[in-house]
């Protein structure tokens, strides 16, 4: 994998974070939650709202998240990289089938309110997702 990618990442690599991405739960969900297998990102609080109502994620409901992290939960994807530049974190990953990864994300670096997350495949280099996130909640 290249991580320079300029159609992803179409500015010079030094104006981009690298995000060191902390993984804390990672399996697979019952297909019936999401019969499309559509690619999703539930962040922030909405992840501890939604999260209950998820059948077959082993996930601790009650889970409390570092300081100056945003929890995300990726639906039906396998995350491989992430970077921040201004009002964007993007990752890099694949399409995965009933397949859930649980992380967070460090905030310390984040200079904007309002983040977007988008996902783009790492081979076809397509988005797969995109969702948004305030830091002011």
């Amino acid at each position: 994998m290249n991580p320079r990618l300029p159609e992803i990442f179409p500015f010079p690599a030094i104006q981009y974070i690298p995000l060191n991405l902390n993984f804390l739960a990672e399996g697979t969900f019952i297909p019936s939650y999401n019969l499309q297998n559509k690619p999703e990102l539930i962040i922030g609080k909405e992840l501890v709202n939604k999260v209950q109502h998820l059948p077959g994620l082993q996930i601790n409901h009650s889970q409390n998240f570092p300081i100056n992290t945003c929890p995300v939960l990726a639906l039906n994807l396998k995350i491989s990289l992430a970077k921040y530049r201004s009002f964007f974190i993007t990752f890099l990953g694949t399409k995965a089938p009933d397949h859930y990864q649980l992380f967070t994300v460090p905030t310390e670096r984040l200079y904007k309110e309002r983040i977007v997350f988008e996902v783009y495949d790492e081979s076809s280099q397509k988005p797969l997702v995109r969702s948004s996130w305030s830091a002011i909640n």
